[in-house]
């Protein structure tokens, strides 16, 4: 556990291991890249350390992210005094391309992630800033590994982190720290999953279960053509006299749809109960 005071993280870079082998200038390019790499992920710890320290959290666990190689560019160039000018032009290509020149593939693997007390933190550098996205735990519906990634799925929407070094270490700590955070949220146990489509019914499961453990009860569940597209609905009701429903153009859109306005209503009835006493 890290305070927001500290001033470096325990996570490092993933180190490049392939090297350039152009003659004369391929030493200077290998330094040249690692220094920009370094750069922007020096970038991104301090992104994480200061959106932490703003919001009065502590920094609980910390993942690196893979690191993208161009490892066919001057790893086999030729040697020979001929083929030196046609080495130098190659270099400079592939400088150009591993330095993010061209976009921000490359600093990929200089992202930070970061567990918080009260939330997940990704801190993604660019050449020159850093972009930070920061969901709260108790906004984390499900957690499911898929392969190589994460998806984090919230009430309206998921968030897919790829290309963690760790997926499966990631996953296993998020579902913990939110289940510790919100005991009574009932978030899915971390699940692999090969395709979206069983990631997709694992959502829905869970969206079931978890209406169903709040109390609410399925009532109608349709799906018709309207226009030439599938159209899915669901209605719930609650003993409490509430009611919810969701559409959409699949059984899991439609399902967060209506957790989404159970969750609304619930808020509505606390808010008026709370008025009333």
């Amino acid at each position: 556990m890290h305070s927001a005071a500290s001033s470096m993280l325990l996570v490092a870079p993933v180190p490049r291991t392939a090297r350039s082998r152009i003659p004369v200038l391929g030493r200077m390019i290998d330094e040249r890249v690692e220094a920009a790499f370094q750069a922007a992920f020096d970038r991104a710890e301090g992104a994480i350390l200061e959106t932490a320290e703003r919001n009065g959290e502590t920094i609980d666990y910390t993942y690196s992210f893979q690191r993208w190689q161009r490892a066919a560019l001057g790893a086999h160039a030729p040697a020979s005094g001929a083929s030196l000018l046609p080495a130098i032009v190659a270099a400079g290509v592939g400088y150009a391309l591993e330095a993010g020149w061209t976009g921000s593939t490359y600093l990929a693997g200089a992202r930070i992630a970061a567990i918080c007390s009260r939330s997940i933190v990704v801190a993604t550098p660019d050449r020159r800033g850093v972009a930070i996205r920061r969901v709260h735990l108790e906004a984390v519906r499900t957690i499911v590994r898929n392969n190589g990634s994460v998806a984090i799925g919230l009430v309206d929407e998921q968030f897919v982190l790829e290309g963690l070094t760790d997926p499966k270490r990631f996953a296993k700590d998020a579902l913990r720290c939110v289940g510790n955070a919100m005991p009574d949220l009932g978030v899915v146990t971390s699940t692999v999953v090969k395709s979206a489509a069983d990631r997709d019914a694992v959502e829905a499961a869970d969206i079931r279960r978890r209406l169903r453990d709040r109390g609410w009860k399925l009532t109608l569940a349709s799906d018709d053509i309207v226009r030439g597209e599938w159209q899915v609905l669901y209605v719930f009701s609650h003993p409490d006299g509430l009611d919810a429903h969701g559409e959409g153009g699949s059984d899991l859109q439609a399902l967060r749809a209506a957790e989404a306005d159970a969750a609304a209503k619930e808020r509505s009835l606390d808010e008026d109960m709370g008025a009333s006493a």
